[in-house]
């Protein structure tokens, strides 16, 4: 477990990565149908061993001859797929997600099976990680800010949450150690498609984040200091991820009835700093616009989204979309999960930490008023956490400032005098 405000990790981030096969379980009488059924979570990384699967006990017919071929693999830059005999190995090459379609042939009868294969990076360096394992939470468990806080603390991260209490519905974030791959359907919201967290293996820890962005989800920063972010690793929700593949009532199966439909599901996360946009990463969590279907894919596995390029940031938006839009709205399960969010962190300079120790703001967290005090001309703007400016006011002596209007909330408040600038961090209960 880590202390909030988080312990540095220095990692060679080997976390291992996800090659989450699925595979089916085939019978005496066989259809000739693709049935998955997830069996295993292999866990490695780029350039670890290889992996050797035996396909004959995977059949319950196992006294009669089977031949196994590789019809499909659609990123053997990512995996190296071979077939000798009935041993399948698998090389682990280069970050990212191949799905891999072979096929069993005894007798008069052909059967097709899918493995997709997750492929996670090795990282080299030193890191802040929000790995969630600093929450409790009883197995099988998951938080969803029923208790009304609107907001969860993991190492030195914010995670926004709101909680209709009249409606028992939330949006934001939520935390989760739920396993089940099976349930398609709003009953089964707190699941990632994995089964589990990232680094289960790799540290014991089962916990992860789960996000609902109604609109949008927040991460935001702690106080003063400079972050920078590294990336995140993010996957499917059980929810999201069945309903794309099979279509329920509200949503259509991907790619259509005939396959061709240049369906997609997309993440994209915006950098913010003192307001102002850093950048956009967009990241499909599915995507069926290709020409040839079978390079198509739901990304089943945990990934790593690089996130460098959005610089220095005191916040991280979060939202979705997709291809399938009804009348009120995106008709694809609004869900994604997310894991061990890396940043680099720094002290606030001297200039910025003097600013701060001549200005005092209370109480906080605050619930009817502020009081900012202050002896030196002082500019005062107020953000949500999605960055948007609430207040702005110049002030040059003690100021009560009225919150009764704000929502219950995490603010940024940015402080800046003729020494410098500094933001706070402000809670409204």
């Amino acid at each position: 477990m880590y202390e909030n405000f988080g312990m540095r990790k220095t990692v060679k981030l080997c976390f291992v990565v996800s090659a989450l096969l699925f595979s089916s379980v085939l019978f005496a009488q066989v259809k000739a149908d693709i049935v998955e059924s997830p069996i295993a979570n292999i866990w490695a990384y780029e350039n670890d061993e290889n992996r050797i699967i035996n396909l004959d006990e995977n059949f319950s017919a196992t006294d009669i001859a089977v031949n196994y071929q590789i019809v499909v693999n659609t990123n053997p830059e990512i995996a190296l797929a071979t077939i000798t005999d009935a041993n399948l190995t698998i090389e682990f090459i280069a970050h990212g997600q191949s799905k891999l379609i072979f096929s069993a042939i005894y007798q008069e009868t052909t059967i097709y099976d899918t493995i997709v294969i997750g492929v996670l990076p090795v990282i080299e360096g030193e890191f802040d990680i929000v790995d969630f394992e600093d929450l409790s939470l009883d197995e099988d468990s998951f938080w969803n800010g029923a208790d009304e806080t609107g907001y969860f603390v993991s190492g030195r991260a914010v995670f926004d949450n709101a909680y209709e209490s009249d409606w028992g519905s939330w949006s934001g974030w939520a935390y989760s150690n739920i396993n089940n791959i099976q349930t398609p359907d709003y009953s089964n919201q707190y699941a990632a498609y994995t089964g589990e967290g990232l680094d289960i293996i790799a540290s014991g820890g089962a916990n992860y984040a789960i996000s609902y962005p109604y609109t949008q989800s927040v991460i935001s920063f702690g106080d003063e200091g400079n972050y920078s972010v590294k990336g995140i690793y993010v996957t499917n929700s059980t929810y999201a991820c069945l309903t794309i593949k099979n279509g329920d009532g509200f949503a259509k199966k991907f790619g259509g009835i005939s396959g061709d439909d240049p369906d997609w599901f997309m993440l994209t996360i915006t950098g913010k700093y003192q307001g102002n946009e850093t950048g956009t990463i967009d990241y499909y969590l599915a995507d069926f616009r290709f020409d040839n279907n079978d390079q198509d894919y739901i990304i089943e596995t945990w990934q790593y989204v690089e996130l460098s390029d959005l610089g220095q940031v005191d916040t991280l938006l979060f939202s979705l979309s997709s291809s399938d839009m009804g009348e009120w709205g995106m008709n694809t399960p609004a869900y994604f999960c997310a894991d061990n969010l890396m940043f680099t962190y720094e002290e606030a300079t001297e200039i910025i930490e003097n600013v701060a120790e001549n200005i005092s703001v209370y109480p906080n967290p605050a619930s009817s008023y502020i009081v900012v005090e202050t002896q030196v001309e002082t500019s005062v703007s107020i953000y949500s956490i999605d960055g948007r400016l609430v207040l702005s006011q110049t002030i040059s002596d003690n100021k009560t400032i009225d919150v009764n209007y704000f929502k219950t909330g995490i603010y940024n408040m940015v402080i800046e005098t003729r020494n410098g600038r500094t933001v706070k961090k402000m809670i409204v209960e």
